[in-house]
């Protein structure tokens, strides 16, 4: 995979998504977002059959952010397309989170041995194995199905926040 792959981004529902512009070209993103939202689960399990961004049918790179996520710096993006460059196996990344309240910042230090709730990134190899379920929270459910089959790595830096109540 080369440093352009073409990354495509499905952020959840959010009235008003935060998602600040990459230092990366090949970055699409959907959002679930308008008058007709459908559940998240649905959303994402859409986006993946049918992504619906003009001149682009094929993507290397998934990622599922929920809609209160947002990347930590402007080469998030970047770091998790170079992550996955390091092997063809590595075929499903998270990475630590920045948990963004009004009055303070903390960090999630992410162990994927463990049953976690966070956004993930997979490469177009695994993108057949994936259905979200309209069960929460589904980012855990999804990770833990894909856990049985295969290798979930960890990026142990924090390059996506989470905005809650009153942060934004």
């Amino acid at each position: 995979m080369s440093q352009s792959s073409c990354v495509l981004i499905a952020v959840g529902n959010s009235p008003k998504p935060k998602l600040p512009k990459q230092n990366y070209k090949n970055v699409f993103t959907k959002y679930n977002i308008g008058a007709l939202q459908v559940p998240d689960s649905h959303f994402y399990n859409k986006t993946i059959q049918d992504p619906d961004i003009p001149d682009q049918n094929s993507f290397d790179i998934y990622g599922f952010l929920p809609g209160n996520a947002y990347y930590t710096n402007s080469n998030s993006i970047q770091q998790i397309v170079s992550f996955f460059n390091q092997h063809k196996d590595i075929e499903i990344i998270t990475c630590d989170i920045n948990v963004v309240h009004k009055r303070f910042k903390r960090t999630l230090y992410v162990q994927p041995q463990v049953a976690n709730d966070i956004p993930f990134f997979v490469r177009s190899s695994v993108i057949n194995k994936i259905n979200f379920v309209n069960e929460p929270p589904i980012f855990q459910h999804q990770l833990e199905r894909l856990k049985s089959e295969y290798i979930i790595f960890h990026i142990a830096t924090p390059l996506i926040s989470l905005a809650y109540k009153g942060s934004g």
